[in-house]
């Protein structure tokens, strides 16, 4: 009987709750999640940005209109003797008119500025796919965390039904007169420490649910059940990692950042060029006034030409730009180095703890199976009085820990699993 107890892992009573798989948590992620949110709007802003009119392609034209009132008392003498007083005369003029103005040729810097629009657009759809394969990555590691810890919760549980059953025995042999009162306080010292353990695992799993539950973007005290289980079934290999390293989003977002600073340069460059701009005017003047030689007057009319702008000098400006420009090429250049660099550490340092840990798994599997054979030996042996308490104890431990090992070794394979796919952008299919 205490042996059945053993190998039967009940799960705790609940109502039914939602099962949650990987899949299913991912999906939420991509639809719900703040950062992949709040990058889709910087996505969406410098689509707007990418336009012919920010880029200085289209003519600016602008209307305009004003109206003027004046009083004034005037006094004209003329020389025939004459003349004109009057107080209070009121003049009006209203002056309107719309100009146009359009530059069919700045340097080529219009054509330079929209090339940098569509790459500063690229780099925000890159930012958006590393923030992508960043959360995601962090999801995944959260759930395989989860599924750890609710197993370790089992383990745990398990662990505790024994020790309730080996308290149980003990107080039974009492009567029996085979056991003394430290056996059985040990026993219930034992049985504690487990329910303690329990109780903290419940606390840790909570905890780990409601980061899952913020990376999906759900309530924080929404809840669901975990899909009981971490298949190791991949065989990734570090050559075909290194052949997918370049398409690390991460790695082309700085990348991008060196073609955007070639492309200033040009237009810094293209700045000393002449520029060529048409415009024209179209313009209506209309005044009235009751003193004066002239009682009203209208005038109106087009005006139209062309201005031809060379830069000469402007306080070796230009000259100042231009060397800037040349250290953001400089400064990019050693960016992407360094990114590269780093990218490709971390893919032999995650490669290298996913190799290992997969070797270790065997070893820990087979140490599980000898594990359980000494404490189902211990158990009997208890249960004859061939050892102690404190001896089945230890064996009892043994077994929890050799457990516990395994359940970790699984969850550092499926980390390095998923950080190894996230430096390859294979997270998320379609990116």
């Amino acid at each position: 009987m205490l042996l059945l107890v053993l190998l039967t892992l009940y799960p705790v009573g609940s109502k039914a709750q939602e099962m949650l798989s990987l899949e299913e948590a991912i999906a939420n992620c991509m639809q719900n999640n703040f950062d992949i949110k709040l990058g889709e709007k910087q996505v969406e802003m410098a689509a707007v940005n990418n336009s012919l009119g920010a880029a200085g392609f289209l003519p600016e034209v602008n209307a305009e209109a004003a109206y003027q009132e004046r009083v004034e008392n005037t006094n004209l003498e003329f020389v025939d003797g004459g003349g004109i007083q009057r107080d209070g005369a009121l003049s009006t003029n209203l002056n309107a008119g719309i100009q146009a103005n359009w530059y069919v040729f700045d340097g080529t810097k219009m054509f330079l500025s929209k090339n940098r629009l569509e790459a500063l657009e690229k780099k925000s759809s890159l930012e958006l796919k590393a923030t992508i394969n960043n959360t995601v990555s962090a999801l995944i590691n959260t759930y395989y965390q989860a599924v750890a810890e609710k197993q370790t919760l089992r383990l745990y549980q398990a662990q505790l039904e024994l020790s309730e059953a080996r308290y149980k025995l003990s107080q039974d042999r009492l009567k029996a007169g085979v056991a003394s009162d430290l056996e059985v306080s040990q026993t219930a010292v034992d049985k504690n420490a487990d329910q303690s353990a329990v109780m903290e695992q419940e606390i840790l799993l909570k905890q780990v649910k409601t980061q899952l539950n913020r990376l999906m973007g759900k309530a924080i005290k929404h809840d669901y059940t975990l899909v009981d289980s971490m298949v190791i079934s991949s065989d990734l290999t570090l050559e075909e990692l290194e052949q997918k390293l370049a398409e690390n989003p991460n790695l082309k977002s700085v990348e991008q950042d060196l073609s955007i600073a070639v492309i200033e340069k040009k237009e810094t460059f293209a700045d000393r060029l002449p520029k060529l701009a048409l415009n024209g005017r179209y313009n209506y003047n209309e005044s009235e006034s009751e003193a004066g030689f002239l009682r009203s007057n209208q005038t109106d009319g087009v005006n139209y030409g062309a201005t031809l702008a060379l830069p000469i000098f402007n306080g070796f400006e230009r000259n100042r730009q231009a060397q800037l420009n040349n250290i953001r090429i400089s400064e990019s250049k050693l960016n992407y180095e360094q990114e590269l660099a780093q990218a490709e550490e971390q893919l032999i340092v995650q490669f290298e703890r996913y190799d290992t840990y997969k070797k270790l798994l065997k070893m820990e599997q087979t140490n599980v199976k000898a594990a359980k054979e000494s404490l189902d030996f211990a158990l009997e042996s208890y249960k004859l009085g061939g050892i102690s308490g404190l001896d089945l104890r230890e064996v009892q431990t043994a077994s929890l820990r050799a457990k516990e090992r395994l359940v970790a070794v699984k969850f550092m394979i499926k980390s390095a699993e998923t950080e190894l796919l996230r430096l390859t952008n294979q997270l998320v299919e379609g990116q």
